[in-house]
């Protein structure tokens, strides 16, 4: 193969590659945890790209000058670099930890969601903290989440998906149940008309079937949809909920709702870190703070 041939697929390679890192980051997809996981690597990604590029373009445009793609080249590299690192500081989870760290105060009082659906427990001298995880896309992830709010003493409400594009539910099933078993709730994380591609009444009667399938596993209180574009929180109210006995997570009355959904960087959100929005709550506020467990290391 032609040596200039090969020059050129390795720039296009690292084009890719930039591209990759930056639609990652500035539009919050998931690719590098449904594709590979790679989220704790995207300032390396970036030099790489850097390097391969400046190398082929010096070597095979060194008739017409260097200076312009090596220079064009680092600016790139520095800015995939600085939004990269920004963004990778906000869901490290040392953060996570000095977090629970902070739910340990008294002014704080965590439970699990059927506490307030079920069991009306909400303590109007403390903040009332629900901490909802979505299992969408990584179980080991989730699993150091899990080991960390075990090591605090802190008890969360976590929504299993039966059909996600990562892990089989036999997969999750072993953690399913000594979750379960330690105190901690279990949600169906449900996406019955995604399933159906938009046919309600097949939906309806899959989601009996799901939530009867799980309740022989495990109890079931508290369900919430999986966003997709078919937007199960749609079907919610064609179901029979009183007969099914379970409720949403979104139908919480509540004062605050925090989340992490779709990875977007704090501090474009809300001008500082997620965390910190906390303390804005006053005694007897109602918190529900959900969690994906695909950001974080």
């Amino acid at each position: 193969m032609d040596i200039w041939i090969i020059y050129l697929i390795i720039i296009c390679l690292s084009v890719v590659l930039w591209l990759f890192s930056f639609f990652s980051i500035w539009k919050t997809k998931r690719y590098a945890t449904i594709l590979f996981d790679l989220l704790p690597f995207y300032p390396l990604l970036a030099v790489v790209g850097y390097i391969a590029i400046i190398t082929c373009t010096i070597l095979w445009l060194d008739f017409l000058g260097w200076i312009f793609p090596l220079v064009f080249g680092m600016l790139i590299a520095i800015l995939l670099v600085y939004l990269s690192i920004k963004w990778i500081k906000g869901y490290r989870l040392k953060v996570y930890v000095e977090f629970l760290d902070k739910l340990k105060d008294d002014k704080y009082s965590v439970k699990i969601l059927s506490d307030y659906f079920v069991h009306k427990k909400i303590n109007p001298e403390m903040v009332n903290v629900f901490i909802r995880h979505d299992i969408d896309l990584s179980l080991r992830r989730f699993s150091k989440m899990i080991e960390i709010e075990k090591e605090k003493g802190i008890k969360s409400t976590s929504m299993i998906r039966l059909h996600s594009e990562k892990y089989s539910f036999e997969k999750a099933l072993p953690l399913i149940k000594q979750l379960n078993a330690e105190g901690y709730e279990i949600g169906y994380h449900y996406e019955v008309l995604a399933q159906t591609k938009g046919n309600k009444e097949q939906a309806i009667q899959l989601f009996t079937q799901e939530l009867a399938e799980l309740r022989e596993i495990v109890p079931i209180a508290v369900v919430a949809a999986h966003g997709d574009k078919y937007k199960n929180r749609d079907i919610w109210s064609l179901l029979n909920q009183k007969e099914l006995n379970v409720y949403s997570a979104y139908d919480m009355k509540r004062d605050m709702y925090l989340s992490d959904a779709g990875g977007y960087d704090f501090t474009r959100r809300y001008g500082h870190h997620l965390f910190e929005e906390l303390d804005k709550a006053k005694k007897g506020d109602v918190v529900q703070i959900l969690i994906h467990a695909d950001w974080w290391f």
